[in-house]
């Protein structure tokens, strides 16, 4: 790091969120969003260089709880992130839209999901049924429109749950957020040093690294490092999932799912989600505590190309697609040539005690010069597979942290939004 302290480090109130993901990313711009720069200074400390290389840009991008708890905020915070994709579907720059999305059942659902009274036009539809016949009374259905092009049931399901979900593209999405985050006054703290951030031994080496001065009047961490911190807060409850994913040249119109039946193996769920305008991704896995041989061998399977030939496409991707083929009947033409673009594999953040949103004091005794310096630390990690279903709403609730932070200290960089 550059030994010269950053120019905009004058504020009293100064935010460092650490990490370069969907939770990093959406968290400082919400903050800027609500507080505007010139009540507290916001700065990311994160590689941009390898922003492609994080598990967010790589995951499916679906709006959908996926092994992520505890259920009741999950809803609150999901509900939040649905809202918020709404409205930035309403801008093309961002890759976020709504497609209709589709889980297959054997047998009729016995309920519906936690989340069904916050999504739009859920339906349940049995295989010979309209969705008008079939409509759950609980759910806030808007329109019927979603079936009218309502792909086929595969083999040996029979009943379908139906609604319009969120769908990202990552990439896209990420950089749309680096974007606006850098418009809404923003800063990335290693970029004056022209070398990437170093990895930290500890969370609160960060403060040093950033070359903070002890004159601010508060400094607060925010802790976004997904999977990082089980390492930099020795949290033994994080468990790496390991997921795979085959990005397939095709432009689907919606999300396929099942939910038990033959493609519904829990290690090994069968799902095809759009990515973009040209491509989708197959899915997947979700393998926990693999021998550490193994799982380094799986996650270095990730690999990008125009066309991969087959020899080239790993076994357990060649499954998947194979299951895909069998959800999703259109593939199942014999003249239906599928050309992969790419296999990707990463590990997601499963949390056994749930997403860890708190705040922590930092003791500082004997760090800082200032007697009045209070530090703090708001942890927001442990996502699982809903990383993105609960991004903004977990922004949400840091901001609120930050808030109510703020509120304990007489300054006129910070107050009430």
């Amino acid at each position: 790091m550059s030994s010269s302290t950053h120019p905009e480090t004058a504020a009293e109130v100064v935010v460092v969120v650490v990490g370069c993901g969907i939770s990093a990313l959406t968290t400082a711009v919400h903050l800027l969003e609500t507080f505007g720069s010139g009540r507290l200074l916001v700065g990311i400390y994160g590689d941009l260089t390898q922003l492609n290389q994080t598990t967010s840009c790589g995951c499916a991008g679906l709006w959908l709880p996926f092994h992520i708890e505890p259920q009741d905020k999950v809803r609150d915070w999901a509900r939040s992130t649905y809202q918020r994709f709404l409205q930035d579907a309403e801008n093309p720059d961002t890759g976020v839209r709504f497609v209709p999305a589709y889980q297959f059942y054997p047998k009729p659902p016995e309920s519906l999901p936690y989340w069904h009274a916050d999504v739009l036009d859920l339906a349940v539809i049995g295989r010979d049924q309209r969705p008008e016949e079939t409509l759950a009374s609980s759910a806030r259905t808007e329109s019927t429109a979603v079936a009218d092009t309502m792909p086929s049931f595969p083999d040996g399901y029979s009943y379908a749950l139906q609604w319009r979900t969120a769908v990202v593209d990552m990439p896209r999405y990420l950089e749309w957020l680096v974007a606006r985050f850098r418009r809404l006054g923003g800063i990335f703290w290693n970029e004056n040093s022209g070398e990437p951030p170093l990895p930290l031994q500890r969370l609160t080496d960060v403060v040093r690294r950033c070359r903070i001065p002890t004159t601010n009047r508060m400094t607060i961490v925010v802790n976004a490092t997904g999977l990082g911190a089980r390492t930099l807060c020795a949290d033994s409850e994080l468990r790496p999932a390991l997921g795979v994913l085959v990005r397939v040249r095709y432009p689907m119109r919606f999300v396929l799912q099942v939910a038990g039946g033959p493609l519904g193996d829990p290690q090994y769920p069968t799902y095809v989600i759009p990515r973009n305008e040209e491509l989708c991704t197959c899915g997947g896995t979700v393998l926990f505590d693999l021998p550490a041989a193994e799982q380094e061998r799986l996650v270095q399977l990730s690999t990008i190309a125009d066309h991969l030939e087959p020899e080239q496409i790993p076994p357990i991707a060649r499954d998947m697609l194979e299951r895909c083929r069998q959800l999703y009947k259109p593939w199942q033409n014999k003249d239906v040539a599928l050309s992969v673009a790419e296999v990707w594999s990463g590990l997601r953040p499963v949390r056994t005690g749930g997403v860890r949103l708190e705040l922590e004091r930092w003791p500082a005794a004997g760090e800082a010069n200032n007697a009045d310096a209070s530090r703090w630390i708001i942890h927001n990690y442990g996502h699982g597979g809903g990383g993105v279903t609960v991004s903004w709403g977990c922004a949400a609730a840091v901001t609120e942290l930050v808030r109510s932070l703020c509120e304990t200290i007489d300054t006129a960089s910070c107050g009430n939004a």
